[in-house]
C-alpha cells in the first residue's frame, strides 16, 4: 500500500481536509468507538455481540481484543430442495442465476466476471443503477472507492471475486419470508443461493459489504459483526469472513472513513498473518 492509495481513497470519501475543531488522533489505537453505531439489532436471531459499541465504553485497544469468532450459528447449508438442477459449476452457475426473481426490481441482470484464481470474495446486496447502465458490477464511484479500499489491503482487483446476493438492482427484504408473489424468493432463498455461489468460488475471505450480507451469512447486523474476523464452514471450507460498512455508505457520510479504516486495519493484520503462516508453511 503507498501513501498515494491512502490519499486517494481519502480524497474519494471526502475526508481529505479537517472538518472537526478539535483535533483528533485516528490512527491512535486506543480510539473510542464513534457514535455512529448505537443500534440495537432488530434481528430475532442477532447474538448478543455489542460489546465496545457503547458511546460511553471506550473500545478496547487492538492487542487486546479477541478479533477471531468460529461461527457456529451457520450450519452447512443443505441441499436447494427449492431449486431445481442447480448448476454445479461457476459458468452455468451464472447463467442459472441471471434468470432468478425476474419479477423484482429492474429486469436486466448484472453478473460477476468468473476469476478462477480469485481468494477473496467481496459480497454486496444487489447492482445499483449505475451498475445496470454500465453493465457491471461496482462500477462508478461506488467501485473507485471500492477498489482503492482493496488496494489498502494490499488485495488486487485480480485476485478478487466481486458479487450480489441478487443479479437485479432491488432491495432485497431481509424479514420478509412470505412474499407476495407465489413465485417470487424469500430471504431464505437467497441465503441458500449465495452459499451455494460461495461454494463454488471456494475463496478464502469473503468480505461482506454492508447490513443485508452480513445478516445472510453471520445472522447478526453489520454493527456487530464489525472489527472481527468470523469463519463459516460451507461445503467442508473453512472460510475467513469479515463484515465491513458499504462502501455507498462512505460517500455518503464522509466522516465515517476513520472508523473503515480501523476496522480494515484488523482485516489487513490477518491477511498478513494469514500469508506470513502460508509462506512459513
Amino acid at each position: 500500500m503507498t501513501l498515494d492509495h491512502i490519499l486517494e481513497w481519502w480524497r474519494m470519501a471526502g475526508v481529505d481536509i479537517l472538518v472537526q475543531e478539535e483535533n483528533r488522533n485516528w490512527f491512535s489505537e486506543n480510539q473510542y468507538n464513534i457514535s455512529y453505531f448505537n443500534a440495537p439489532s432488530s434481528h430475532p436471531q442477532a447474538e448478543s455481540n455489542t460489546a465496545g459499541l457503547n458511546p460511553e465504553v471506550p473500545s478496547v485497544p487492538f492487542n487486546e481484543q479477541k478479533n477471531t469468532v468460529h461461527s457456529t450459528s451457520t450450519p452447512e447449508p443443505s441441499a436447494l430442495i427449492k431449486f431445481k438442477n442447480i448448476p454445479d459449476n461457476i459458468t452455468d452457475f451464472l447463467l442459472w442465476f441471471k434468470n432468478i426473481g425476474t419479477n423484482i426490481g429492474h429486469n436486466t441482470p448484472v453478473l460477476p466476471v468468473v476469476n478462477p484464481k480469485a481468494h477473496f470474495m467481496i459480497m454486496s446486496d444487489a447492482p445499483e443503477i449505475k451498475d445496470v447502465e454500465e453493465g457491471t458490477l461496482f462500477s462508478g464511484q461506488t467501485g473507485q472507492l471500492l477498489s482503492n479500499i482493496l488496494r489498502s489491503i494490499s488485495v488486487k482487483k485480480e485476485q478478487s471475486y466481486w458479487a450480489t446476493l441478487t443479479p437485479f438492482c432491488s432491495e432485497l427484504t431481509i424479514f420478509d419470508q412470505r412474499p407476495k408473489e407465489s413465485d417470487a424468493l424469500t430471504f431464505s432463498d437467497y441465503i441458500s443461493i449465495a452459499r451455494h455461489h460461495l461454494a463454488l468460488i471456494r475463496p478464502k475471505y469473503l468480505l461482506l459489504l454492508g447490513e443485508t450480507p452480513t445478516r445472510a451469512f453471520l445472522k447478526m447486523n453489520v454493527t456487530e459483526a464489525r472489527r472481527k474476523v468470523h469463519h463459516i464452514t460451507v461445503n467442508g471450507d473453512n472460510i475467513r469472513v469479515f463484515a465491513l460498512l458499504h462502501p455507498k455508505m462512505l460517500l455518503a457520510t464522509p466522516a465515517l472513513k476513520a472508523t473503515i479504516w480501523k476496522d480494515l486495519r484488523i482485516l489487513k493484520r490477518d491477511l498478513d498473518n494469514e500469508t506470513s503462516r502460508i509462506e512459513e508453511a
